[in-house]
């Protein structure tokens, strides 16, 4: 889901006003109250965030083998909240990064695109199950498990289904119903971790944000409940640590104010009937906060979060653990180019007859990955390179030294003559950058894509891979949504492979159908 009801972000003018909105408390880092002078939008790496203890509790086991099959008949009719159009700005024109066939040069004498990566398996994932299909993959080293809307499927490395399941039946208890499903593996534990809008009146609330942990997705699922509201909780975003579990929210659709919530890892993992959690929020000043999948040892979780239209990026550096030690975070702001939401995708005509244009969502940032030091974020933007005649949709892709807190490169990505959007990343073991994205233009339906930049390093161009060809031309109507957007996205998913020793990556994106549908499609890739 993805509510625009509000774009103007109101920023708390002290610790004050920060403590009656419940954004928490400001501390020295001495371990003293900061004065009332400090601004909680503010970033000062000397300040520290103490937020308010929430534990989350367990309220279900599920064995998924006991669950419906995930069903291939699509949700109920989609009603959301009134949404108020992206603003559009000027299109970036500087920092262009363009997209290439792997292996293929863009002209003479220019380079060759940087991706080398070879296509191992590509299968198809879920189809008609909802617009926008919400795409989501992790990956361990027996399982592929997609997530899409309400529906679950766990394969095999070969792209096997083993099984499926009902999202729905799985958080709630009832089939069919929730919305916005993350889910990452873990490493370090052994454990998939998910998290779900398990329950919502459409279209403005009540809702729960609940999360699940399993080391064996086809068998048993203990399912937390994370936060219950009698507003829309939007889009839950979930990021994990060496010791904590990070899941942050939209109040109110997308319109915020934001919160998030630090949960001990440990407790979840041994699933015990209460694990402590500390929670920020209402925050209006730190929208669409992000918190990073870490794929290295850490006891600091970081976020990042952007505002609309901002040329600021902040991370949020969580350190203690809930129910062991003090938890608090400081923040750190960086200056980038300046962000504005992308313009509609363009559709192949059908029949002679010009489709409609695809929704490419807004400009705030959509996947976080952190590994040894290097944090890496991506979003929408609008840009316009040198060699386009048009402004296109565009994804911005920002990397930060988290040692020094800068940033090391910020770029935009784009496909000249199309759009390109809806961008996940993730790292491997070579810290080679993957981004798992969408693309459509007037000559190509909507399709699922991967790019690779070796060693992180974003040259001119940077070489992608199709993996899969729309085919057909999205036309969201009155019977399958209200509003009938044409709505894409809201997000892929990209992950990192431990069956080649994350050399490897996961990634499932959307691609276009025809009318209502779209379908997803898995690929693994090695460099």
């Amino acid at each position: 889901m993805r509510g625009r009801t509000s774009r103007r972000i109101a920023v708390s003018v002290g610790a004050c006003v920060a403590a009656a909105a419940g954004v928490g408390t400001l501390v020295a880092s001495g371990g003293q109250a900061a004065g009332a002078s400090v601004r909680p939008g503010v970033a000062s790496p000397r300040v520290r965030h103490a937020g308010r203890a929430s534990a989350v509790r367990l309220k279900r086991i599920v064995d998924v083998a006991k669950l419906p099959p995930a069903s291939a008949t699509p949700p109920a009719k989609n009603v959301e909240p009134a949404e108020t159009a992206p603003v559009t700005g000027p299109p970036r024109t500087s920092g262009i990064v363009a997209l290439t066939q792997k292996g293929i040069r863009s002209g003479s004498g220019s380079p060759v695109a940087s991706a080398s990566s070879t296509e191992r398996v590509s299968v198809a994932g879920f189809s008609d199950r909802g617009i926008p299909p919400d795409t989501q993959l992790a990956v361990s080293s027996k399982y592929v498990v997609e997530f899409v809307n309400t529906s679950g499927e766990v394969l095999n490395h070969a792209g096997t289904v083993i099984t499926s399941f009902d999202l729905g039946s799985l958080f709630s208890g009832t089939a069919g119903a929730g919305s916005d499903p993350k889910i990452v593996y873990d490493a370090s534990s052994g454990d998939f971790f998910a998290t779900y809008i398990s329950a919502f009146t459409r279209p403005s609330g009540p809702s729960e944000v609940d999360l699940a942990v399993t080391k064996n997705p086809t068998g048993s699922w203990a399912v937390y409940t994370v936060n219950t509201e009698s507003i829309l909780q939007d889009q839950p975003k979930l990021g994990v640590s060496s010791d904590k579990l990070t899941i942050s929210w939209n109040d109110n659709g997308n319109s915020g104010p934001e919160e998030y919530k630090v949960i001990q890892k440990a407790g979840v993992v041994a699933q015990l009937n209460t694990v402590a959690g500390v929670i920020w929020g209402p925050d209006s000043g730190r929208l669409n906060v992000v918190p990073a999948v870490q794929l290295s040892a850490s006891t600091t979780a970081y976020s990042v979060f952007h505002n609309y239209n901002s040329s600021t990026v902040g991370v949020l550096a969580f350190t203690g653990v809930p129910g062991i030690s003090p938890t608090t975070f400081t923040e750190n702001d960086m200056s980038i180019a300046k962000t504005s939401a992308p313009p509609a995708a363009a559709q192949p005509p059908v029949g002679g007859v010009a489709s409609r244009t695809l929704d490419t969502g807004d400009d705030r940032l959509e996947s976080t990955v952190w590994y040894k030091g290097d944090l890496w974020t991506s979003g929408g933007d609008v840009c316009r390179a040198k060699t386009d005649k048009s402004s296109r949709a565009c994804l911005r892709v920002i990397h930060i030294s988290t040692p020094t807190m800068s940033v090391v490169r910020d770029v935009d990505v784009t496909m000249v003559g199309g759009s390109v959007m809806y961008p996940a990343v993730v790292m491997d073991a070579r810290r080679d950058l993957w981004i798992a994205f969408s693309s459509s233009s007037k000559s190509k339906f909507a399709s699922s894509e991967v790019a690779e930049a070796a060693g992180g390093d974003i040259g001119p161009t940077l070489g992608e891979t199709t993996y899969k060809t729309g085919t057909g031309a999205i036309n969201v109507n009155s019977a399958c949504a209200t509003p009938p957007d044409n709505r894409f996205g809201d997000y892929s998913g990209v992950a990192v492979d431990p069956a080649r020793k994350d050399l490897g990556i996961w990634a499932a994106t959307e691609f276009g159908l025809a009318g209502c549908q779209s379908g997803t499609q898995l690929g693994s890739f090695t460099p």
